[in-house]
């Protein structure tokens, strides 16, 4: 096992990682974005790197794979290609190359996380693996807690009914919806 990664973005975004493959061996300072400057110290590299050497980039697809944001590299795609994903505050295409350093936002579902891409991979690899590639913003946090908090009072003051609605309970609540459809289309 390697020691832990540790890493420091100007601005306050401090944290340390337990990675499963190093990228380099030295404190190396990686590009600026947007006036962050993300300084690593990483420990001696594997043989098996999970990005060749000497390569600066991965195909957005592929690492949104690899850090397992999405299942497979298709949905991955179709997100990107419908606008889910954001490199770096613009929307980006699927063979985009990603680097240490760049920002990405990626919307899924209600959620959205604004996340620094700290590693780079090409392979899918386990969670642990996946969890070294990016660091998550604390603002992005704050506000997946809050929806998610909002969702669960929301879903408190629901109450479901207890059973299935009759044939005639069904008929009426389809009458009352059309009924106000119709009302809406009229003004």
């Amino acid at each position: 096992m390697l020691p832990p990664l540790s890493y420091e973005v100007e601005g306050g975004l401090r944290g340390t990682l337990r990675p499963f493959l190093a990228v380099d061996c030295r404190v190396t300072m990686v590009r600026q974005a947007d006036d962050i400057t993300l300084t690593a110290m990483t420990t001696p590299t594997r043989s098996s790197s999970p990005v060749a050497e000497g390569q600066t980039g991965v195909r957005l697809d592929r690492w949104l794979c690899a850090a397992r944001f999405f299942k497979t590299r298709s949905l991955a795609k179709t997100a990107i290609d419908g606008g889910k994903v954001r490199l770096n505050g613009n929307r980006a295409k699927a063979a985009k190359e990603v680097a240490v350093g760049d920002t990405l936002t990626v919307s899924r579902g209600e959620t959205m996380q604004t996340v620094l891409v700290i590693g780079l991979a090409e392979r899918r690899g386990s969670a642990t693996v996946a969890a070294t590639l990016y660091a998550e913003t604390e603002d992005s946090i704050r506000q997946r807690e809050e929806a998610r908090t909002r969702r669960t009072i929301e879903r408190t003051s629901l109450t479901p009914p207890r059973n299935r609605p009759s044939k005639r309970a069904r008929r009426q609540l389809i009458a009352a919806k059309t009924d106000a459809g119709r009302l809406d289309e009229g003004d």
